[in-house]
């Protein structure tokens, strides 16, 4: 029996699979699933700008298609690092010369422009006024470099290096943004309407600056958040500030950025059409916030935080209808906030905790096949039957 050959599509279903897979409560299979994506993509040279003319046939339609899934495989193995708190990525070191996507508009249109290449990207601080405008997708892929490289030197205890590497966040976090046309600095469009991509590109920096700066700061960090499985392990005693001034300084740098992440919540933006990893970037900033409530905060900017709180723990109870993981991750999150801000008279020790209850997310309409017993919706069985048939899987939904 002759062998198929390998093609894109294969790597854009295993992909779209892998994250499928990692939420619905498996994630060391969707780790391997991504794995194995990136050996297909790069087999197939998917990291390299000649592949979309290769296998493109001629279709602008189908070359963006092909440059887009290269960065998806990028970005989603960012968000594995982040949700893990595990640097550098495992693309990281994969040498990359991917022409950047145009904007979502063009291409829903099929009306795209000639690629721009990372090249120019790199470059930009140094381009004329009318070359300087970049679309939101290659944005978010540019904040994502900035991140790898600034946190390539890994998990580290020495007091010494993490500075340095929270510096060198700093420093990459701050030119993104600073270097952004002023249409992409707020997702808010003129006409009203949300830039999805931009809004996530800004949740995540602002996410980062958290995770960079929180083990610095007066964000203590309690022993009853290991409990939650994105929450990044206790830092090191040896990371603690003793400097008053510089620890005041990345206090202020967290607090700003959960305030940030606040008002980004507030956004009448389609959360759900978003990657599920977003729950593990929300669950990490709303452990930060807790964190703040609990020792920092006090008075009028506690109660407002409350409210906040509350407002983070309704986004991931909406998310948390479509995915196990989320699912549990809003349990987790509740028990944590329940233990620090001495909602509850004893302390639990997991999510078995005697007398913790949580209400289940509803159903919201999904069909009873593809209901898991305890009434959460099987996203993965729901995956399997929604893409059969299809020659070429949508990346929009995770986007």
């Amino acid at each position: 029996m002759a062998t198929r050959s390998l093609t894109a599509f294969d790597v854009q279903a295993v992909l779209l699979y892998s994250i499928v897979v990692y939420w619905c409560n498996e994630p060391d299979r969707g780790v391997e699933l991504l794995d194995e994506a990136i050996r297909m993509a790069v087999s197939l040279g998917m990291n390299r700008k000649e592949c979309s003319q290769t296998y493109g046939h001629g279709d602008p339609i189908l070359e963006e298609s092909l440059r887009r899934t290269w960065w998806v495989i990028y970005i989603t193995d960012a968000h594995i690092a982040g949700s893990t708190h595990t640097y550098p990525f495992r693309t990281s070191s994969i040498d990359t010369t991917t022409d950047l996507p145009c904007e979502e508009d063009e291409y829903e249109s099929g009306n795209m422009p000639p690629p721009r290449s990372i090249e120019d990207y790199e470059n930009r601080e140094f381009c004329t006024e009318e070359d300087t405008e970049f679309s939101s997708y290659a944005e978010l892929i540019g904040l994502t470099l900035a991140v790898d490289r600034a946190l390539s030197p890994g998990s580290t205890t020495d007091p010494q290096l993490y500075i340095a590497m929270a510096s060198a966040s700093d420093t990459s976090i701050r030119a993104w943004y600073s270097l952004l046309s002023p249409s992409k600095r707020e997702p808010i469009r003129p006409d009203g309407s949300i830039d999805e991509v931009m809004f996530k590109a800004l949740f995540i920096m602002h996410t980062y600056n958290i995770e960079i700066h929180r083990p610095l700061s007066a964000l203590t960090h309690s022993a009853i958040e290991s409990v939650s499985h994105c929450a990044p392990r206790a830092p090191s005693e040896q990371l603690k500030c003793n400097n008053a001034k510089e620890k005041d300084l990345h206090t202020l740098k967290c607090t700003k950025a959960i305030h940030s992440i606040d008002e980004l919540l507030t956004l009448p933006t389609n959360m759900k059409s978003h990657s599920p990893f977003i729950i593990c970037m929300i669950a990490n900033v709303t452990i930060a916030h807790l964190s703040a409530c609990r020792f920092i905060y006090h008075g009028q900017r506690l109660s407002q935080s409350r409210e906040k709180i509350r407002l983070a723990m309704g986004t991931l109870k909406r998310l948390s209808e479509h995915w196990v993981l989320g699912k549990r991750t809003y349990r987790e999150i509740g028990i944590i906030a329940r233990e620090l801000l001495s909602l509850a008279k004893d302390t639990p020790v997991g999510l078995g905790g005697v007398g913790l209850s949580f209400p289940d997310p509803p159903s919201i309409g999904m069909p009873a096949s593809d209901m898991l017993p305890d009434g959460n919706f099987d996203f993965c069985s729901f995956f399997d039957s929604a893409t059969s048939g299809l020659s070429e899987p949508s990346l929009q939904f995770i986007l």
